[in-house]
């Protein structure tokens, strides 16, 4: 199954007007090979495996400019508090971020988008690089 999704994540640069990919409940653990879809708009990554480290890869979506829905609902990083935080930080173009409006809730917590991150990158350096 792993293997039949990476070869289909490989082919994912060529559908330049694809607008909603679920991925939902697929093994998945990371955000990958989506860059160049620049007319994806909704992407659902409900239900799968990705924890914290995964959650890094979010920023491999920041050219996505017409990306305005992003579901990340029952993957172990949201069990993180302020993943949300993180998400709407990365990515200015969400409006919706597991079906809830993300704009207000990024412009109530700006402050601690950058420090948020720096914690992150350090638990994540201190757990896997140590």
């Amino acid at each position: 199954n792993y293997e039949r999704i990476f070869v289909c994540s490989e082919n994912m640069r060529r559908l330049k007007q694809l607008k909603y990919l679920n991925l939902a409940v697929n093994n998945v653990s990371c955000i990958e090979g989506l860059e160049r879809n620049e007319n994806l708009s909704k992407l659902d990554f409900t239900m799968n495996f990705i924890d914290l480290d995964g959650l890094l890869t979010v920023q491999r979506l920041q050219h996505n400019f017409k990306l305005e829905e992003l579901y990340l609902t029952g993957n172990p990083c949201t069990q993180w508090e302020g993943y949300r935080l993180f998400v709407l930080g990365l990515l200015p173009t969400l409006k919706k971020l597991d079906g809830k409006d993300g704009k207000n809730h990024l412009l109530e917590n700006s402050r601690s988008i950058m420090t948020f991150y720096a914690d992150l990158t350090a638990w994540l350096k201190k757990c896997f690089y140590v």
